[in-house]
This record gives structure tokens, sequence and C-alpha cells, in this order.
């Protein structure tokens, strides 16, 4: 049995290397264990049983744990032999782990550092940060976040960040100057696997253009990985529609590529208009072959808490097999287990209360969504449709 304990965010460089080589390796016979950071899942004692250092992902292979992401991508490579992640020559792995130890020693660090001072520095709760590090037994991590935090782009961590990195894409752009599709020749290896999503996380926040300007190698190098399928799940595309009271996040003619969660909430700022009106259209590439799973996250009014997630299988039915795995009438994956986890939201006045502040939230609107009106309509079409097919069967 394979099992992997990860995070599901499109900037969880570590999660994602192990994702991708997933995918790449065609493994989907794997179960995934979702890790939620704002519940600090990693703290628990269950999951430090198999990582001490409360680091995402770990690996566990038929109740065997293994842990730091490129050494669980070199094990996946090693699950099975095709398509081969590793070159054949002794010579040319070496070189390859080269690459990954680069990425794990400079091109890492550089990123969270980078990603951390982009992001976070100005929006995040230091006192939940500083509760966090007292727990956290990566100590280059808490100093990595401590520096970021009080010196912003003059901290250390920042400035190695961007000369790593600097250093990183000159060597890319030397090693692809004889036109080679990837970093070790003809194929793909896992230094594509261990690098794509550190380099994604560097598009989202807009850091490329600062080293690709004058890198034509690298930028071609990056537009064919980063349009491969594996690296394109990771994260969704929403476009929005609407009247021009739309706010913030919901501003009509917003096109938006970002990690997999997005909001339900009110993106009108003149929601009693007659006039006003929203429509999010989201797009989620479906990894091929990897179950899908969703979530729904309820956060707190009052201090935007995480104070109630509940998680579902959302796989779509194979191609051509709808019919026998979900019956005739086809359903939303997604607004089936919104609906439900809504109902277990409003069943209980505890699922509502903010463990922070205390603060007793009131039932979601879910009649206002039409979750459960979609969820009921479609169970009546179904069983109609079953009663008409047995009364056709039974009258010949």
């Amino acid at each position: 049995m394979l099992e992997l304990y990860y995070l599901k965010e499109a900037d969880s460089v570590c999660s994602n290397r192990a994702v991708i080589t997933l995918i790449e390796k065609g493994i989907a016979d794997w179960t995934p264990r979702y890790i939620h950071l704002l519940d600090e899942d990693h703290f628990d004692k269950e999951y430090l049983a198999i990582n001490p250092k409360a680091v995402v992902p770990t690996l566990v292979h038929d109740g065997n744990p293994i842990r730091e992401s490129s050494i669980i991508c070199d094990y996946i490579d090693e699950l099975k032999p095709e398509p081969a992640l590793k070159p054949a020559g002794l010579l040319q792995r070496t070189y390859m782990r080269e690459w990954i130890k680069e990425s794990d020693e400079v091109a890492f660090p550089g990123v969270a550092a980078l990603n951390f001072v982009t992001r976070f520095r100005s929006t995040i709760d230091i006192g939940k940060l500083e509760s966090r590090w007292k727990k956290q037994p990566d100590l280059e991590k808490t100093l990595r976040q401590k520096s970021v935090i009080e010196y912003g782009m003059d901290s250390e961590w920042v400035l190695r960040g961007l000369v790593g990195w600097d250093r990183i894409f000159a060597k890319m752009e030397t090693a692809l100057s004889d036109s080679r599709p990837w970093i070790m020749g003809e194929q793909f290896t896992l230094v594509e696997s261990c690098y794509a999503p550190l380099i994604k996380v560097l598009d989202m926040i807009k850091w490329l253009d600062v080293w690709f300007e004058f890198r034509p190698h690298v930028s071609r190098w990056w537009q064919a990985l980063g349009s491969r399928p594996s690296v394109l799940g990771l994260d969704e595309v929403a476009i929005v529609f609407g009247s021009g009271a739309t706010t913030g996040r919901g501003k009509a003619g917003l096109v938006r590529a970002s990690a997999r969660s997005h909001g339900v909430g009110n993106l009108l700022s003149e929601p009693d208009s007659p006039e006003s009106f929203s429509l999010v259209s989201v797009t989620q590439r479906q990894s091929t072959g990897v179950p899908q799973r969703e979530a729904v996250a309820f956060t707190c009014a009052a201090c935007s808490t995480e104070i109630y997630r509940e998680e579902f299988d959302s796989t779509p039915p194979r191609r051509g097999r709808q019919r026998d795995e979900v019956g005739p009438v086809a359903h939303l994956h997604t607004i089936y287990g919104s609906a439900q986890a809504a109902l277990n939201y409003n069943a209980e006045e505890k699922n509502r209360t903010c463990p922070e502040c205390g603060h007793v939230n009131a039932p979601f609107p879910l009649g206002r969504w039409g979750w459960d009106r979609y969820r009921d309509m479609t169970d009546i079409i179904r069983e109609a449709h079953q009663s008409l097919s047995e009364t056709a069967a039974a009258a010949g």
C-alpha cells in the first residue's frame, strides 16, 4: 500500500514534487492523506511518529515511512522501471543528483524566502506564527522566517535566494544552449520533477521575468515543462464575469491563475442592488490516473480561522464508463460534496464555534446557494429514470 501525506496547495513545493513524480511515472494506485497546516496536523503525535521533523510530505510504503521530498521522488522512480526518470549511465546519474542537491540546498530555501516576503509577510498573524515556531523542530526554517519578518527584502535569506537562483538559471541556460529539450538531454528526469514546483512558485509570485528576460533557453525549457499535465494540474484558473458592482478578487474581467482553492462568499460591493451580479467560472485540470479529492472549508467570520473542513472523493468516471460507474444520470461531485459538508457544518453549533476567538458563526446559507436543491433534483431525476427503466423492463 502506497500512502502520501502531503499538502495540496500550488505553492507546497515539496509535496508537489512527489505528486508530479507519481503522475510522470503513471502510478495511480496510491492513497492521499492530506495535511492541513492551519490545523497544525504536522505537529500531531501520529504524524510526528512517521516524520519527527514535522515536515511534509511523507511517503508510506507498506507501513514504512520515506521522508524528504527529493528522496521520495527517487524512491517513486524505483517502484517501476518505465518510464525511467533517471539516466542509464552512472556518470549522468551523478550529474543529475548534483542538480537535485542544489535544488535542496539553494533553490528551496531561496523560494521559501521569496514566497514568504512577497505573499505572507504583510498579512500573516505574528501571534500564530510565534506559536508555531515554538513547536517547529526545523531551526533553519524558524530563523529564515524570523529574518524575513523582521527585515523584509533586506533579509540575508532573501538575498541568498536572489543570488542562488540567478546562479542556477545561469547554469541551466548553459546546459540548454545546445537545444536539448531537458536538463539532462533528451530524457525527462527527476531534475524536472524536483525543479518544476519551485519555479512554478517563482512564476506565481511574478519573479521569473527578472531572470528569463535574457535567458531564452531556460524560458523555452520552462514553457515546455510548465505545459505538462503533471505541472498544469497543480492550479486552477478563475474567470470573473459581472456588473461594475463587483469588488476585490471578484472584480469583473479578472482572470486569475492560482492555487486550487477559492472562496465562496459575497463578491458584490452593492449586494442589494438588482443590477449587481457576479459569475465566476473556475476551471481545474484533472490529473490523469490520480485520485481526485476536494474539500470544503469554513472559516470564522470574526477572525478568519479555519473552523471546519470536510473532504470528499471527486474522481470523475472513466471516459466511456460513466453509465457503469455513476449510472445514466451524472452529477457534479463538487456540488454534492459541498452540500453535504454544509449540512454537517450547520447541524451542530460546535462545528461553527471558533476555537480561537469563541465566536459562534451563523449557519451557512445553503438554500441561497442552491446546492441542496441541485442535489435533491438530481436524485429525483435519477430515481425517476430508474423507475421508468424498471417499468419498461417489466412491460417487456
